[in-house]
């Protein structure tokens, strides 16, 4: 009887939070969860800058083989002869591409205008690797 008293009394000082293992493991886990969450989060942000990059650049890129043609059109409308760009017009048909506000985002200049300037690729390739 004294042996089950004293036991009683060693289960009963026992802390009643005491963690299990698989108290344990469920933190862990859910630590592991948070952990990977932020990480989700950082990634689709990427994601999103990413394809704000490839928009922008496929906007210069438009714009800059435009431009060029734009700039061959003048210069045969100078000698007398018709535009290569857009034949059987006095215009050139230059239109600069909708690029969804997405070199603004990465705040990167478009190249709209002529002649033709590259220059905006280095803004790119600064923007993708610093």
């Amino acid at each position: 009887m004294a042996l089950a008293a004293a036991a009683l009394c060693v289960v009963a000082a026992a802390p009643a939070n005491a963690a299990t293992p698989t108290d344990k493991k469920i933190a862990a886990l859910q630590k592991q969860v948070q952990t990977l969450q932020k990480q989700v989060k950082v990634l689709q942000l990427a994601i999103a800058v990413n394809f704000a990059g490839d928009a922008c650049f496929a906007a210069n890129t438009g714009d800059i083989f435009q431009s060029t043609w734009s700039t061959v059109d003048d210069l045969a409308k100078d000698s007398g002869q018709r535009p290569y760009f857009n034949p059987g017009t006095t215009t050139s048909g230059y239109q600069a591409l909708d690029d969804k506000s997405a070199c603004k985002d990465i705040e990167v200049a478009r190249a709209i205008g002529k002649p033709p300037v590259a220059t905006v690729y280095q803004q790119l390739v600064n923007f993708f690797y610093g």
